[in-house]
């Protein structure tokens, strides 16, 4: 079968993805989709810390006062935000780790998607739920029975689906990028960035999360950190073959109002294996 070359320069290295289709791409564009990637997921964060502390957001939404522009930003435009970057995060890592069509690959993306969905579901019951919550179930709530299922929704349930669902799509984007590392690696340089966007990151976390209770926080932080931090000094890569990888470790982690990582910097160097099979 031909080979599909999307860039016919032949001074720029060339990148074989799977069987039939192959790209190049030059050594100086690397790492920029993964910074304006990051940088994406840093306003993220900038827009939900503005959006939780605000005033303004605390305005309720007609017909009926149905939500606060809290709740509405925070189940609609925030979230598709953050997924839509994840989404092309993965889409930068299969390509530039030259991932082909496996059954291993199908299985990541299957867990990717279904992840996404939980998420979505979370953030729907969540953000709703908690408006009710706080608008109706207060010091005398009107039916002590709906007040304790409302309240369990918000607190309880949706933070469940939120975190299994955090888990999956992250777990799913991180193996990918490990097990299809880049061959057109980053550069000592690509760290300014990458501590820059973690560092904005972290205060934004900080400022929405450093005076709540964060049980269920932390072992899903805790989870991601672990696996992150075994594929990276563990099996062999360096981290300018796993940038997300990297990004994920630099900052601290998810955290129930923010879906997206959070990091700390690592670094290990080892060879990678030449022919990028599947084991």
């Amino acid at each position: 079968m031909a080979l599909t070359t999307l860039i016919d320069d032949p001074t720029v290295p060339t990148l074989t993805i799977g069987k039939g289709h192959c790209l190049r791409e030059g050594k100086g564009k690397t790492m920029k989709k993964v910074h304006v990637l990051l940088t994406g997921l840093s306003l993220v964060i900038v827009i939900l810390s503005i959006n939780r502390l605000s005033s303004f957001t605390q305005q309720r939404l007609e017909p009926h006062d149905f939500l606060r522009w809290l709740d509405f930003n925070a189940m609609l435009p925030i979230p598709i935000a953050s997924i839509v970057l994840y989404y092309l995060q993965k889409k930068d890592v299969e390509l530039a780790g030259e991932a082909p069509r496996t059954r291993l690959l199908l299985a990541l993306n299957v867990v990717f998607v279904v992840g996404i969905y939980l998420f979505g579901v979370s953030s729907g019951d969540h953000e709703t739920t908690n408006y009710l919550h706080h608008r109706f179930c207060g010091d005398r709530p009107p039916d002590a029975d709906l007040c304790a299922a409302v309240i369990f929704h918000d607190d309880t349930f949706s933070h469940v689906l939120y975190y299994l669902g955090v888990i999956m799509y992250t777990l799913a984007l991180v193996s990918i990028e490990w097990r299809f590392p880049r061959r057109t690696e980053a550069t000592t340089r690509d760290r300014l960035p990458l501590l820059l966007n973690a560092t904005v990151i972290a205060v934004g976390i900080f400022a929405n999360l450093a005076f709540e209770e964060a049980s269920l926080d932390m072992v899903a932080f805790g989870l991601v950190a672990v696996v992150a931090n075994v594929l990276l000094w563990l099996t062999g890569r360096r981290w300018t073959q796993l940038p997300f990888i990297h990004s994920r470790i630099l900052r601290r982690g998810p955290d129930r109002h923010h879906p997206v990582q959070a990091a700390l910097l690592t670094r290990v160097s080892a060879p990678q294996p030449a022919d990028g099979s599947v084991a």
